[in-house]
């Protein structure tokens, strides 16, 4: 029998010779493809999802190959084994949880009640996850002992919801059924009311939330909700049809989680529609400078917006120039085309320009100069 050799420096391949070349073996460990040398020494290759167990390649994600291993997933006692990323895991039908490598009820499971290992003490059972004494047939848990209940008894009435007529326990003790009441209002749940098998229900249009009945419709408990609907900024929640909406004041649209006004340069006619720093908002649309007959001013002009420029010049000898500064100016609108000479004539309340204005035939179409005010 040959020696197995291993060989790092190519590729982690060992190489087992039994003495036969029908019985040679090879594994790659550098690589995520596993192979073997069987029969005639024709090697076997494992695709993408598979591994070699044996002489076969089988699949990482069954149950019986999890991974990259070739021993079987545990199954558990009335469960089913689970191979989820390569891991093995155990699963239960519904209600039932894995305790001990078998699938158990905590409700109603003595020996693990309420959680794995805890045990009831002999002679009780588990009933809703807690243990209790066990009665025998024909009689009933009422405190601390078995009585038969159920019997008939005459009943001068206990107030809430009851079927009469029948012995009950009541407060951990026995006591005749309050008479018969299968409508009406009842206190448990708060505001419910009592139906025709004497239980204490919430009446149509409510549901129950915690202890108490609360209306389908109410922005508090919407629908079939214990939570109050989200109020925006500025505005009000609304419950409609069972399902929370949002409303805002007249004159205002809601953008995100506030009500907001669209005539904003950050809202602009649409949410979310924000004007440029030389931009207005007016009638929803962000308004620039060059606009004729658009936002606040009249047709014919152009809408100037506030704004700070730089006056002056520090090179020039002229002192009306001087000293350089920043001055800010209001909106305002401005003529898109120069004042004629006709426009101006026509102006009772203009002075009259200085010089430069001619009464040519056609210099009423030219722009007035030499004005002052």
């Amino acid at each position: 029998m040959d020696t197995p050799s291993l060989d790092a420096a190519s590729g982690d391949t060992a190489v087992v010779d039994a003495g036969s070349t029908s019985d040679a073996t090879t594994v790659d460990t550098g690589s995520v493809i596993d192979s073997a040398v069987a029969d005639m020494g024709t090697p076997v290759v494992c695709g993408s999802g598979t591994h070699l167990c044996g002489t076969s390649c089988v699949s990482d994600t069954a149950v019986t190959s999890c991974g990259s291993s070739c021993t079987a997933c545990a199954v558990p006692t009335g469960g089913s084994a689970t191979c989820v990323g390569g891991v093995c895991g155990q699963s239960c039908p519904s209600g039932a949880t894995v305790c001990g490598g078998a699938c158990v009820l905590l409700a109603s499971d003595a020996s693990n009640c309420g959680a794995c290992g805890n045990a009831c003490p002999s002679g009780q059972s588990c009933s809703a996850s807690v243990c209790g004494t066990v009665c025998p047939a024909g009689t009933s848990l009422c405190g601390t002992g078995c009585v038969a209940l159920g019997g008939a008894c005459t009943s001068s009435g206990s107030g809430g919801c009851a079927q009469s007529g029948m012995l009950a326990c009541s407060a951990g003790s026995v006591a005749c059924s309050a008479t018969a009441r299968t409508s009406g209002a009842c206190s448990s749940p708060v505001s419910g009311v009592c139906n025709a098998m004497g239980n204490c229900v919430c009446g149509s249009g409510t549901h129950v939330c915690g202890s108490s009945c609360v209306s389908d419709t109410a922005v508090t408990s919407c629908g079939t909700s214990c939570t109050a609907c989200p109020v925006p900024t500025g505005g009000s929640a609304t419950c409609s049809g069972g399902a929370c909406g949002q409303s805002c004041p007249s004159g205002t649209s809601l953008c995100g989680s506030a009500c907001v006004a669209l005539t904003t340069t950050a809202n602009c006619g649409a949410c979310g529609r924000a004007c440029t720093v030389d931009q207005s908002c007016s009638g929803g649309t962000c308004v620039s400078a060059g606009d004729a007959g658009t936002g606040p001013c009249p047709a014919g002009m152009v809408y100037i917006p506030a704004g700070r420029f730089q006056i002056g010049d520090s090179e020039t000898a002229s002192a009306n120039a001087q000293p350089p500064h920043r001055v800010t100016l209001s909106a305002y609108c401005m003529d898109l085309t120069e004042v004629t000479v006709a426009a101006y004539r026509g102006c009772t309340s203009c002075t009259a320009p200085t010089a430069g204005t001619t009464s040519g035939p056609f210099d009423k179409f030219l722009p007035v100069v030499a004005a002052w005010w």
